[in-house]
């Protein structure tokens, strides 16, 4: 083990172990636990000592045994006693001026204090603040259902993108892809330059229902021969290949399915109450990555200039009319056709997505081993970030937030801090790592108002998915 991942597991480890350590009096148990564990998770994804998709199920397992309703910690310490001149107002309840009334005791529950009937107390179990006087209240905590943790191995997120990973691996198996790529490109010409938007309009489109980093493997393919018709001193060289990871990148946010940051940010929604559905999120980012792909056409053409006038594309090939192949184009156009018009039908895009793991696997066009080829570390690795994000409310996120004070920012600002921050942090670790740690600190943001007023949270949120997908600085 390199001395890099020695330092993030020592790290990774004092900062799971400080809240047991060093108590904070304004930060309760269970925040401070629920703190540990995303300092543990940043840590060894950032330094990846352990593979990052391990990393997310570290964080399910510890949630379970420190912070769930089976956790023989939690079962100590349920209660625990502030006075309301030690608490704070960002994150920290403060109970209203008369506790008990009339047998009447005031509960915080969903973000509000309601008067409720002393013998109807414990149907209000799990993170909730009752006010016992006017000078002393308590909060009681009785733990997450441990069934929770395991459920976001299976949220409706991931089905979502086990349906596009069977879309993926049927439209490379059965030469989609490389149709689509023959038509297009017989399209636009011979010219150097519209080859490349071609190129980087292909990849995208695919990019945009497949993995970024699979449809890049795959359009690599279809690059390389095209470079070797150049010579070796020509930029168009360099045009040709980096048209390819650009429109991957780009492509990628134009669907809820086309990066696992989507998936970040939409889990992260779903949690809070928001919901958007797979055409409202393709009608605002579909724009934004055509309007993106130009820019970096016209970058690369300007970086890169070519004396090549035209370029001779090989354009043989037909399409596979086996039946299965026939089954195939017919799953895949339905499955499209039901995302992207979900506003007239109502059927949730998860609910969608299983139709083509139904009956791809029925008809035979997916079998076992092409099961075996999917990167079901993605999948695990987006459960950790769903997972840790049912956390994040604790009150752990909040006091981290309010050593800053941002509501001085303003909101546009503060929006545009959080934006430089993905995108730097992305251009070192992974994508949805990043996605992963900084979505439900901008949605905790909003709900604690520590951002100040007019703070968007839903577009911070996917203001963040946007920036890792768009951050290409570096090779990794």
């Amino acid at each position: 083990m390199s001395k890099a991942k020695i330092t993030g597991l020592i790290l990774g480890l004092i900062a799971l172990i400080a809240p047991f350590l060093f108590p904070m009096e304004s930060l309760w148990f269970p925040g401070a636990v629920g703190l540990g564990i995303f300092g543990i998770a940043a840590i060894f994804w950032i330094f990846e000592c352990v593979p990052i998709w391990a990393t997310s199920l570290l964080v399910i397992f510890l949630q379970i045994v420190l912070l769930s309703d089976e956790s023989p910690i939690i079962s100590n310490t349920r209660v625990e006693q502030l006075r309301l001149d030690q608490a704070y107002t960002d994150g920290v309840w403060l109970g209203p001026d008369t506790a008990l009334e009339d047998s009447q005791a005031w509960v915080w529950n969903n973000n509000e204090w309601i008067q409720v009937p002393l013998e109807d107390l414990q149907s209000y179990s799990g993170e909730t603040g009752i006010a016992v006087d006017a000078d002393d209240w308590k909060l009681t905590y009785d733990g997450i259902p441990y069934s929770t943790f395991f459920n976001s191995l299976a949220s409706p997120i991931l089905m979502l993108f086990l349906g596009g990973f069977f879309l993926a691996a049927a439209a490379v198996k059965y030469r989609l892809d490389q149709n689509i790529t023959r038509m297009i490109l017989s399209v636009v010409g011979n010219k150097p330059a519209h080859i490349i938007l071609g190129l980087m309009s292909i990849t995208a489109l695919l990019s945009a229902f497949m993995s970024n980093t699979a449809t890049a493997a795959m359009m690599i393919t279809v690059v390389i021969p095209l470079t070797a018709l150049l010579k070796k001193d020509d930029p168009l060289r360099h045009s040709l290949i980096l048209a390819i990871p650009c429109g991957a990148n780009i492509g990628g946010i134009a669907t809820p399915i086309g990066s696992p940051p989507n998936a970040v940010a939409l889990s992260a929604l779903n949690s809070a109450g928001i919901s958007i559905s797979f055409s409202q999120w393709m009608l605002f980012m579909t724009p934004l990555a055509v309007v993106m792909i130009v820019i970096a056409w016209r970058g690369l053409l300007w970086m890169f200039r070519t004396q090549t006038e035209q370029l001779r594309i090989d354009m043989s090939g037909g399409w596979d009319r086996s039946p299965k192949a026939l089954a195939t184009y017919v799953i895949f156009c339905l499955t499209i056709l039901l995302w992207m018009s979900d506003s007239w039908h109502g059927i949730h895009s998860s609910i969608v997505a299983f139709i083509p793991v139904t009956f791809m696997s029925i008809f035979g066009t997916i079998d076992r081993n092409d099961i075996k080829k999917f990167s079901w570390e993605v999948l695990w690795l987006v459960a950790g970030g769903i997972s840790l994000g049912l956390t994040m409310d604790l009150g752990g996120a909040s006091w981290l937030i309010a050593l800053v004070n941002w509501s001085s920012m303003g909101p546009i600002l503060v929006i545009a801090s959080l934006i430089l921050v993905a995108y730097v942090m992305s251009n070192l670790i992974s994508n949805t790592v990043a996605a992963t740690m900084l979505v439900p600190m901008a949605l905790t943001m909003g709900v604690t108002g520590a951002a100040g007023e007019g703070f968007d949270s839903v577009l911070a949120a996917i203001s963040i998915s946007i920036a890792v997908s768009f951050s290409m600085l570096l090779p990794i």
